[in-house]
């Protein structure tokens, strides 16, 4: 800067000087002129003393009508200009708001009633036709056409009692699917556990379950484990090596269906069931299958012997199967 401003008083002119000296124009300006430290900054707007401001005991004064019972139920905006109405004013509106912001008060202040908790649905099966469990789920067809699977499926024998295909989800179809399995089976179950979709919660189907003297049960909202035997169901259905991904038509899924739950009732070895099929423990033939096992496995034991420490022992199916068993069985109202 000193080379610039001996050329300057030389006789240079400033742009070629700094251009011999290599710096800016500007940068040398600033150096002849270098700012002048501001004043020190104030107090934040929120910290400076607001000499018309509402007092302590007015501003008290306004939480006290929002609170009140005339008011307490209003938003800010309708509390101040009902106030103003009534003859009542003790700031403005903005003010109003400012007040009720900081102390918690905007937004939405009516009374809100707490939620009762869903009750758990807790359902012990020791039989056959004691609990039946039922849902829909969707089928991909041509195109992007869906169709609905209905079952209804007894949870301690993890027997389909019922199914179809449709086209629709339908409280209709619901309602026949109902009166299928019952008339099919011959049996009427004490509870029919379901999750809380439409045709489940219809007022026909809850006519029909009690006209047929059956205990309608619901899972609670979004809780899936709820109806757990029913969802293994579904991917049961699906995760079949046989299983399409698609069917071509209505017809082609409900032949389909027919071959599949008629091989799950009579073939698939459950693990659930301690791989008896659903039909053995459904009838009550699971015993004699228990008798069969049990003789092979004496007969292998007497042939090998030193092949066990114990005699082995052939498993039988539960005898009891629940809906949320709970950890402590007192005081429990139970289903069959």
């Amino acid at each position: 800067m000193g080379v610039v401003s001996a050329l300057a008083a030389a006789g240079w002119a400033v742009r070629l000087a700094c251009r011999m000296a290599g710096v800016s124009h500007a940068s040398y300006y600033r150096w002849l002129s270098p700012a002048q430290p501001g004043p020190a900054p104030g107090p934040a707007h929120t910290d400076r003393l607001q000499p018309h401001a509402l007092g302590g005991q007015e501003r008290a004064a306004v939480l006290k009508e929002l609170k009140s019972t005339a008011y307490g139920h209003l938003s800010v905006h309708q509390a101040w200009h009902r106030m103003f109405d009534n003859g009542i004013y003790l700031c403005s509106l903005s003010s109003f708001h400012r007040i009720a912001r900081a102390a918690g008060q905007n937004g939405d202040r009516r009374d809100q009633a707490p939620r009762k908790p869903r009750t758990v649905p807790r359902h012990k099966a020791t039989a056959p036709d004691v609990l039946w469990s039922w849902d829909i789920t969707t089928l991909k067809g041509p195109g992007r056409q869906t169709l609905k699977l209905y079952t209804i499926i007894d949870v301690y024998s993890r027997y389909v009692v019922a199914w179809r295909v449709e086209p629709v989800e339908d409280k209709a179809l619901a309602a026949a699917l109902i009166q299928d399995a019952v008339r099919s089976s011959g049996a009427i179950p004490r509870v029919l556990h379901a999750d809380n979709g439409g045709p489940m919660r219809a007022g026909t189907t809850r006519d029909l379950l009690t006209s047929l003297g059956i205990s309608a049960s619901y899972s609670r909202p979004m809780v899936s484990n709820d109806n757990p035997y029913s969802e293994s169901l579904f991917k049961t259905v699906k995760y079949s090596r046989e299983f399409p991904g698609r069917f071509d038509d209505l017809a082609e899924a409900r032949a389909y269906c027919a071959w599949f739950f008629n091989d799950y009732n009579t073939a698939h070895r459950h693990s659930g069931l301690n791989g008896y099929t659903p039909e053995a423990v459904h009838t009550g033939t699971a015993q004699a299958v228990h008798y069969k096992r049990q003789a092979l496995l004496d007969s292998h034991h007497r042939r090998h012997p030193e092949r066990y420490s114990h005699p082995p022992v052939a498993q039988t199916p539960p005898t009891e199967v629940w809906i949320n068993k709970p950890n402590n069985l007192t005081n429990l109202s139970q289903t069959g």
